[in-house]
Formats: C-alpha cells, sequence, structure tokens
C-alpha cells in the first residue's frame, strides 16, 4: 500500500516519496471548472454588448393597455393602500409602508414640480394626467420589471390606470422618480392611451416633458441614467426615426 508521508496509509496516489498526487477524476473536474468559468465569461461579455441599446430603445413602445413593455413584473407581497397627498388626495398609493412612503416623496416632488413651471407651461401634458389620475382614482406602485432597465411604465388595472415605478427609486432616492412618474403622466395627459399603444408623437412629448424635470430636479452629480437617455433621444439629428428604429409607429393622421 502507498503511504502519504508520516507513513498513513490512505489509499490515495502518492509519488515514490510518498507525497500525494491529486486523483485523476478531480484534476479532470477542475479542468472542466476551467472550461465553464471561460465559457461563462465569454457568455457575459456578449450579454453586456447585446444590452448596450440606443437610448430610445431602453424605453420600448407598449401596447393599447400598457405605456411601455416591461415583460413580466413582481410586486411586493403587501398591496396595502392610502392617499391623502396633498395636490392629488385621490391618487393610491400601492404597497408596503416603505414603498407607499417611498411613492408620495416621489408623487410630492412631481407636484412641486409641477408647481414651479406653471408659468413655462413645459409640464402641461402631465399636468393633465396627473388631474386624471386623481379623478378615476388611480395607483401608483413599485415593481420589479423583468425589463431591469426600465424606468416607469402604466398598465390599466380593473379599467384604473396603475403607474409603476422601477424599485431602484424607492431603495435610493425616491424623489429621482418623480421625472418618470411625469413621463408617464405625461401619456395620459394626452389622452390617446389606453385605448391605443404610445405613438411616436406621445412618446417625444413625453420624453420633452421628463427632460424639463430633469432640469427643474436639483440631480445629484451622476443623474438618473433615464434623463441622460431622454436628453439623447430628443438631441439626436432625427428624434423620430430613433424612435422608429425603437419600434414606435406614427399615430393616425
Amino acid at each position: 500500500m502507498r503511504r502519504s508521508p508520516g507513513g498513513v496509509g490512505d489509499g490515495l496516489p502518492a509519488t515514490p516519496s510518498g507525497e500525494p498526487l491529486l486523483a485523476r477524476w478531480f484534476a479532470v473536474a477542475m479542468a472542466v471548472l476551467v472550461v465553464v468559468g471561460v465559457g461563462v465569461t465569454i457568455w457575459a461579455a456578449l450579454s453586456i454588448r447585446t444590452t448596450d441599446l440606443e437610448p430610445a430603445a431602453r424605453r420600448p413602445p407598449g401596447t393599447a393597455t400598457e405605456t411601455h413593455l416591461r415583460g413580466q413584473a413582481a410586486l411586493g407581497e403587501d398591496r396595502s393602500e392610502e392617499t391623502g397627498v396633498a395636490c392629488v388626495p385621490d391618487v393610491r398609493l400601492v404597497g408596503d409602508q416603505g414603498a407607499r412612503d417611498a411613492a408620495r416623496r416621489a408623487l410630492s416632488t412631481a407636484c412641486q414640480l409641477l408647481d414651479r413651471d406653471e408659468q413655462d407651461g413645459g409640464l402641461e401634458p402631465a399636468r393633465a394626467g396627473l388631474e386624471l389620475l386623481d379623478d378615476v382614482g388611480g395607483a401608483i406602485g413599485f415593481a420589479l420589471f423583468e425589463a431591469t432597465g426600465l424606468d416607469s411604465s402604466t398598465r390599466l388595472v380593473d379599467g384604473v390606470p396603475f403607474v409603476e415605478l422601477n424599485p431602484k427609486f424607492q431603495f435610493e432616492n425616491s424623489t429621482l422618480a418623480a421625472p418618470f412618474l411625469l413621463h408617464e403622466l405625461a401619456h395620459l395627459g394626452a389622452m390617446d392611451w389606453p385605448g391605443q399603444a404610445v405613438d411616436v408623437a406621445d412618446e417625444l412629448r413625453a420624453l420633452e416633458v421628463q427632460v424639463r424635470a430633469c432640469d427643474l430636479l436639483v440631480l445629484p452629480e451622476n443623474p438618473p441614467r433615464g434623463c441622460l437617455d431622454a436628453e439623447a433621444v430628443l438631441e439626436d439629428p432625427d428624434p423620430e426615426a430613433a424612435l422608429e428604429r425603437a419600434g414606435y409607429e406614427h399615430g393616425a393622421e
């Protein structure tokens, strides 16, 4: 029997001097793991490359009942509701206490931006949308989107608009969600959605509202990517063509 140093016979392969050798199965397993690791690294690099989309494509078009396609969405188990935001007393805030508090801050900030912009009028489409959301008792909450890069979307729940915000705003700085909330409200204010998918003109209008809100909001050194994306689309030599490439269509004349 081969013995390891010290004279202990453990049954494992060893050199003539008694030093243990790795079992063949172990060496093969390690080689396979190395190959798998290299494969995963390559796959991850390719995945990052495929997510490097044009700014317009990071906010995809939706349907007649969903402003922007977000894939499956995971909502928190707690669906508690409360109302009482001064500027819109009938808008419902949905989620656990933390989510409702964050939604309240985002909504209150949006109302403050509307007040600051009252003379300029750049946020007027969103103002109309906010009034409609309040009139019908619409809701605001946070949802984890399958399309993780999407900042916001609105869908119909029992015929009533439910504005869904990316949960990153809940856990980082909920006031930064205000421009994206106003983006969704601009769609509501246009009175075209729901009933037909957001088209090129609708999205351009909402992006203008969003950029105006981003400008009014005191942003950190690194503003939300969505603000930069909206600016990039509007500064494109042909914004309509950029949205067309992202899948948006022109509405009926």
